[in-house]
């Protein structure tokens, strides 16, 4: 399947292991892209989220007080809201 490049709108983010930045926020979470590269991680140690679009791509890192993500918080919504709080506390 032939997927559009730039990646744009609402995609899921999994959760892929402990994450300050989307504490309680369950597994799953949807939030806004707008993107045309993805980021190759050579730490699977600092990948907290992982998105599925025609391939698996890291979207969120954390590392000590470093943190990074593939989407925007500030455009999707109650999610992005609570990352925010998230990362500010």
């Amino acid at each position: 399947k032939k997927m559009k490049v730039p990646h744009v709108g609402f995609n899921e983010v999994v959760k892929s292991g402990s994450s300050k930045l989307l504490k309680d926020m369950g597994d799953h979470s949807d939030f806004y892209f707008v993107h045309s590269y993805g980021m190759e991680v050579l730490s699977k140690d600092y990948e907290t989220g992982v998105t599925n679009y025609s391939n698996s791509f890291v979207s969120v890192i954390e590392h000590k007080n470093i943190f990074g993500t593939q989407f925007h918080p500030e455009k999707s919504q109650t999610n992005g809201l609570k990352l925010l709080i998230n990362f500010f506390t």
